[in-house]
């Protein structure tokens, strides 16, 4: 089969429908499909008929992310975990060290396809979301200043996202296994023109990464962080705050992000700007060593 784009794109379309979720049958189909590696994705086929597709990406230096698979009408959860055992063979063969795949926890399916192929649950992530123009309820206050990042300040950045991501409650048990240059290199496709050095009297307190994803007329709220020694002074609101004023000022409806579930502090200071619960996603991981 031809690996063309319109290929590629048609493929991708059942991975990522305009419309949300596709329903899965319980009838039972012997496992007896053909795969296939479409730059990334992974389609399973009978005869000239897509039954099955799942995406596996690098993000970073090892680091994969996996969608959850996509199966078919008639097809049974037998074809998802074929889908993954094959796109861990490619990740491995890749040199990828370790996968991290974000499932709803609605989806029983997946989070079964994935366990049983050896990924692990490593926390569990709440889903958020604030109108953009919910952004009027901090007062005008001079001891913070936002300043754009520049691509010839990676290093800066690298290092700040380091010193604040010390002491954090988000995702702990990633610690030594995602490295500040992962997180960067993961949302710099997305553009850089919405990240933010905080500081206050001229020293770097902490920073912002807001994503603008123009197909969904919304924006992420990627990562925020305090240096240990600045936080405590309500800082984090007025971070969340410059994060919504962006987002208005640039058009979009609203603003998204994720937070661990453990991390109550975080969630305090989002709800208290306005944002509410969306769902959650279990985040699991797996290494390669053993594949």
């Amino acid at each position: 089969m031809e690996d063309s784009p319109e290929r590629r794109d048609e493929v991708a379309r059942l991975l990522f429908p305009s419309d949300v979720g596709h329903g899965r049958a319980t009838k039972t189909v012997a496992p007896s499909t053909d795969l296939e590696l479409l730059s990334g994705l992974l389609e399973a086929r009978r005869g000239d008929r897509t039954v099955g597709a799942v995406w596996g990406r690098s993000w970073a230096d090892g680091v994969a992310e996996v969608v959850p698979p996509w199966i078919g009408p008639d097809e049974s959860d037998d074809t998802a975990h074929l889908l993954l055992r094959k796109l861990d063979e490619h990740l491995a063969a890749s040199n990828m060290r370790v996968a991290f795949a974000y499932v709803p926890n609605d989806d029983s399916s997946s989070l079964t396809s994935f366990t049983e192929n050896g990924y692990q649950q490593v926390g569990e992530m709440l889903v958020m979301a604030c109108a953009a123009d919910n952004d009027g309820k901090m007062p005008a206050d001079d001891s913070l200043s936002f300043h754009r990042y520049q691509p010839s300040c990676r290093p800066q950045m690298r290092d700040l996202v380091e010193r604040t991501h010390k002491g954090s409650l988000d995702f702990p048990t990633l610690d030594g296994i995602l490295r500040a240059d992962d997180i960067l290199v993961r949302y710099v496709d997305s553009g850089t023109e919405h990240w933010w050095f905080v500081r206050s009297a001229d020293r770097d307190v902490g920073c912002l990464l807001l994503a603008d994803h123009r197909q969904y007329d919304q924006c992420e709220l990627v990562y925020m962080g305090l240096v240990p020694e600045a936080r405590g002074n309500g800082w984090g609101r007025r971070i969340v705050t410059h994060a919504l004023r962006v987002a208005r000022k640039i058009g979009k409806q609203k603003v998204v992000l994720g937070v661990d579930t453990g991390n109550d502090p975080a969630i305090a200071v989002y709800a208290s700007v306005g944002f509410v619960e969306q769902y959650l996603r279990g985040v699991l991981m797996k290494h390669f060593g053993s594949v």
